[in-house]
């Protein structure tokens, strides 16, 4: 819904929406409704048209402008207006249209506010110290956030009431409808024992210290802790290093596989494969046994 002023005011709402054209990528017009300024004179009251409609529009987007007799009008977002019942002191209707019980806008009780003879004001919707009817109320914010809501997102009423909270009574309201502390009440530390304080005792009471955390990972302890450890050596030796100087683990896996070798070519009882180089050693004592002349350098034998 869009706002149009400078529409002629003897133009009728048909002869508008049949006159008026909407640029490429707009919806069509489907409503015009006339804005009415209420005048008094001579004790009789009468609405009288004004230059200003609104256009409610085929679709969520609103023109930045319409074309009418060859003028460009511009066009304002429409917000609903913030209405409230003088009867329920509720929003959204009017007194001529309510259905509720009376509820008087001063002190919230069954009974017509214009009757109400109360010194001090209690609202009846937000339980603050001020008539209902006063725009400074959290809830006439609250419902004009609402109205705001619904035009800008193109939300319905119930849409947009899920994204706005109800008023709450406030923690300052409270305080400031209770009865100050009397000075001579002395707020120890065995009012804490008390299990039937009021509330405004328990305000004046000192918070308690947040308790506090255990260390956490020292990481220079930790160190000091397993830098001069010294773990015992298991019988088999399998899970940390042998310190024994005579301990096979200490001689290089060269000399171990040479030594292997060579234990095996002058044993009878075991043939090397074809393809096992023979170390020096071995080669020249077995040349010396035979009486073979063989080359002095181990060469490999390819596989067959």
């Amino acid at each position: 819904m869009g706002v149009v002023r400078g529409v002629p005011t003897d133009w009728t709402d048909d002869e508008v929406k049949t006159s008026i054209s909407v640029p490429i990528g707009c919806g069509d017009i489907l409503k015009v409704r006339r804005f009415k300024r209420k005048v008094t004179s001579n004790g009789k009251t009468e609405f009288v048209p004004t230059e200003t409609v609104v256009l409610t529009f085929d679709g969520q987007v609103l023109p930045k402008r319409v074309f009418l007799c060859y003028n460009s009008l511009p066009v304002n977002l429409y917000i609903f207006p913030t209405i409230q019942c003088f009867n329920c002191c509720r929003y959204g209707h009017v007194k001529s249209q309510c259905r509720s019980t009376p509820r008087c806008f001063r002190c919230g009780q069954g009974h017509s506010g214009d009757r109400c003879t109360v010194e001090e004001s209690v609202c009846c919707l937000c339980s603050g110290p001020h008539c209902a009817t006063d725009r400074k109320c959290p809830e006439f914010d609250r419902q004009k956030g609402i109205k705001e809501t619904m035009a800008k997102n193109c939300l319905s009423y119930g849409e947009a009431l899920k994204l706005h909270p109800p008023i709450t009574k406030s923690y300052a309201s409270v305080l400031m409808s209770s009865p100050p502390p009397s000075p001579s009440i002395e707020y120890n530390s065995n009012l804490s024992n008390n299990s039937n304080r009021s509330y405004n005792k328990t305000v004046y009471l000192k918070p308690k210290a947040p308790p506090k955390h255990g260390k956490g990972y020292d990481r220079v302890a930790h160190s000091e802790l397993v830098k001069d450890y010294n773990a015992p050596q298991p019988e088999n030796g399998c899970a940390l290093n042998n310190h024994d100087p005579n301990s096979l683990f200490n001689i290089p896996i060269k000399d171990l596989i040479i030594a292997l070798i060579t234990s095996l070519s002058k044993s009878n009882l075991v043939s090397l494969p074809s393809n096992v180089a023979i170390p020096n050693n071995s080669i020249q004592e077995s040349n010396s046994q035979n009486g073979s002349k063989l080359s002095s350098v181990a060469v490999e034998l390819p596989q067959h």
